[in-house]
């Protein structure tokens, strides 16, 4: 499961969760993702992509992102299609672009 925009106070971030998910969390800069991922004790994994899109081909880009579109309105395996893209230099604010676009914001609910 892929989860987009979560917000870095989130639960998800914070606890394990014994499963296949991936949390997607968007950093202003490559300074505030260090922040983000060293506010978490656990150290549980990051990745930061930052400053490829000039050498890119953008035509290829495009192309994955509507693969990856297309795939996440079926029960196919999003993996194979998020790995192209990312091979592509996709961003993940527009891998995040494409999954909010098909499957709309995470929000946390509300704990009492």
């Amino acid at each position: 499961m892929v989860l987009v925009d979560v917000p870095a106070d989130a639960l998800i971030l914070r606890e394990d969760t014994f499963g296949p998910v991936l949390p997607v969390v968007r950093a202003r800069d490559a300074g505030h993702a260090v922040e983000l991922a060293n506010a978490n004790p656990y150290g549980l994994g990051a990745a930061v992509f930052a400053g490829r899109r000039a050498d890119r081909d953008q035509a290829a880009v495009d192309t994955t992102l509507a693969r990856m579109a297309e795939i996440a309105r079926t029960s196919e395996n999003m993996i194979p299609a998020m790995l192209d893209a990312v091979r592509a230099e996709a961003t993940l604010g527009e891998i995040c672009g494409a999954l909010r676009t098909e499957w709309g914001t995470y929000a946390e609910p509300a704990r009492f």
